[in-house]
This record gives structure tokens, sequence and C-alpha cells, in this order.
């Protein structure tokens, strides 16, 4: 199944087994690779214990980040934008897109940040070496 990419050269990707519309819920595009993500787990846990990490579902994405969104905002009110949560741990720290540091389309930063603070813990250079990066751990 080929996706079509939108203007800004990233994929619109819309579920087949849904009506959900996560481009629009959400104010983002996926980059390409997360779409891949996406497609493959579409959502699951990963590693163990504190080290874990959920992806969440493509159908529970817009309101997941629209949450932390909401509640970064009211902890820090320079909570950036450029961030598109896509997951959490155990200990209750969060995974995000950086959209920001986007190297195409196709790909995209991670980090981690912690929940008390909303500091970055973790910094992943791309899509592929976080996921292989919680697949080894």
């Amino acid at each position: 199944m080929s996706i079509p990419p939108t203007r800004n050269g990233r994929t619109s990707f819309v579920a087949s087994s849904s009506s959900i519309r996560p481009e629009a819920a959400l104010g983002f595009t996926l980059p390409a690779d997360w779409v891949e993500v996406l497609k493959i787990s579409d959502g699951g846990t990963f590693g163990r214990g504190e080290a874990d990490c959920r992806i969440l579902p493509l159908d529970g994405l817009p309101r997941f980040h629209r949450e932390l969104v909401e509640y970064g905002r009211k902890t820090d009110d320079d909570y950036p934008d450029r961030y598109l949560n896509i997951g959490d741990n155990a200990s209750g720290d969060y995974f995000a897109l950086d959209l920001d540091a986007a190297r195409s389309a196709r790909d995209g930063a991670v980090v981690s940040f912690s929940h008390e603070t909303l500091q970055i813990q973790r910094r992943w250079e791309s899509i592929a070496v976080f996921v292989e990066s919680i697949l080894s751990e």
C-alpha cells in the first residue's frame, strides 16, 4: 500500500479500519517512518520494567497527545508545540517525536521527558535509532 505524501512531503495516514483521521485531530502530519512503525505494530509495549516503552495505537494517539499537551501547558507556560506525544513508560515518563528536529519528511528525532519536570531525559537522533534502542533494551 502506497501512502501519498502531503504538500510538506510528510505522509498523511488514515487508518483503513476506522474513520479516525489523526492528522486532523493532532494538527500534525506524521513522519513517514512513524507511519511505518504504526503499520507494523499499531501500538504495544516494548522492553521490560522501567526501560519499557508503550507506543500508542493510531486511534489512541490524538487523545493521548492532547491530554499531555494540556498537562504540559498547565505545568509550563512555554511547553513547546513541536512535540508529538507518542507513548509512555511504567515510570510515567513520556516519549515524543520532535518534529522541529526532523531531518526529512520521513524521519524525526525522538525524545523522552520526565512527567515530573517535563525536562528531556534522553534523545534519539531518528525514529529508526529509537525503535532499535527500545527493542534491544
